[in-house]
């Protein structure tokens, strides 16, 4: 607010209360004599000075407390709505930021999670995979072995008792061909030696029988008169042994 003087001059100072800062009017705008300015003059100054504030001056004390109390709760309100907006949107910004690191994590964890279960699920899969293989050639490779010894040993056993059995059959044989040849060799002995003594035995009793004939036949001749008869019996019977005896002797 701006004081005057009687002939309406604005005074140099400061307003009695105000936000808005005092209008100084310098001396080198008013002119020096003062009957020569006019009242117009003076209004058009202190109207081009006020043009350059924002605001008209408050006339009354009360209503420019009031206003200034108004605009200052205003702009602080409004500062304060800002900053809560802000703030909001900073709160916003992190809780999205935040959700999306988490989701992001999750993901990356349960990614990461299924792809140790699938390799630590195919490792135990080429184990077991390798352990039954093994275990499928130890088992081929001991039944193979074992079925291969048992049959070489089985072919040996057999082969063994083979040439056992073909060796006791030739010794049987050859011992009964042995013991045959020595039965007929001794039963052809027997039968030669029977054969001879059977073949002395007659040629001495033919010898003996013939030797009584004659013995009987010259005594008969001697003393009956059938000598011729009996000479002829006894060269008949005579050339009968001989015959009978030769092929013997």
């Amino acid at each position: 607010m701006v004081r005057r003087s009687s002939f309406g001059r604005p005074s140099v100072g400061r307003p009695s209360s105000g936000r808005y800062p005092s209008v100084v009017v310098r001396r080198s705008f008013i002119p020096h004599r003062p009957s020569v300015v006019s009242r117009s003059s003076l209004v058009q100054t202190s109207v081009i000075r006020w043009s350059s504030i924002s605001r008209p001056p408050v006339v009354r004390r009360s209503s420019s407390i009031v206003h200034r109390s108004v605009v200052r709760w205003s702009a602080v309100v409004v500062v304060e709505v800002v900053v809560v907006e802000v703030v909001l949107g900073a709160v916003k910004v992190v809780v999205v930021v935040e959700v999306v690191v988490v989701v992001v994590v999750v993901v990356v964890v349960v990614v990461v999670e299924a792809v140790v279960v699938v390799v630590v699920v195919e490792v135990v899969v080429v184990v077991v995979v390798v352990e039954v293989v093994v275990v499928v050639l130890v088992v081929v490779v001991v039944v193979v072995v074992v079925v291969v010894v048992e049959v070489v040993v089985v072919v040996v056993v057999v082969v063994v008792v083979v040439v056992v059995v073909v060796v006791v059959v030739v010794v049987v044989v050859v011992v009964a061909v042995a013991v045959a040849v020595v039965v007929v060799v001794v039963v052809v002995v027997v039968i030669v030696v029977v054969v001879l003594v059977v073949i002395v035995v007659v040629v001495v009793v033919v010898e003996v029988v013939v030797v009584v004939v004659v013995v009987v036949v010259v005594v008969a001749a001697a003393t009956t008169t059938t000598a011729v008869v009996v000479v002829v019996v006894i060269v008949v019977l005579t050339v009968v042994c001989f015959v009978i005896s030769e092929p013997c002797l």
